[in-house]
């Protein structure tokens, strides 16, 4: 009876991490071909298409231009170092309206093409902001800071 208990037991174990395993699993992405160093995630409120990221990263170079004062003055500006860097982007609804967010990374992160990075700290290697898609403006930079 002890036998046929702990057979049970461990393949009800087996089950539930299969289970949990399988709602973990990553949500497909689309690589984007305008930059290298993009992807479309699709765990979003709604998914962005090619397009429109394309269009945003057109504008985004002279946005942050804009907007230096909030990177580290001891670097190359910003807009001369986003070669360095690899975007996320997703859907979310804001107050009734399509926004993209945008997460930008110049660290390496084996994941980081089906899994959203989220780091604190680390200076202005990590931002992200947001884009209205209808209006086609940027707004709620944020730049992490440094410990």
């Amino acid at each position: 009876m002890q036998k046929i208990a702990r057979d049970a037991f461990i393949l009800l174990n087996a089950a539930a991490i299969f289970l949990i395993a399988a709602c973990q699993s990553a949500a497909p992405t689309q690589i984007i071909n305008s930059r290298p160093n993009g992807v479309i995630l699709k765990d979003g409120a709604w998914t962005p298409n090619a397009e429109m990221v394309t269009t945003l990263e057109t504008r985004l170079p002279a946005y942050l231009a804009q907007q230096q004062t909030k990177f580290s003055a001891r670097q190359a500006p910003i807009v001369e170092r986003l070669a360095q860097y690899k975007f996320q982007y997703w859907g979310e609804m804001e107050n009734g309206k399509r926004v993209i967010t945008i997460n930008a990374f110049c660290a390496a992160f084996d994941d980081w093409k089906t899994q959203r990075v989220f780091v604190l700290d680390g200076g202005d290697c990590f931002f992200n902001l947001q884009y209205d898609v209808d209006s086609g403006t940027f707004f709620d930079l944020q730049v992490n800071g440094e410990a």
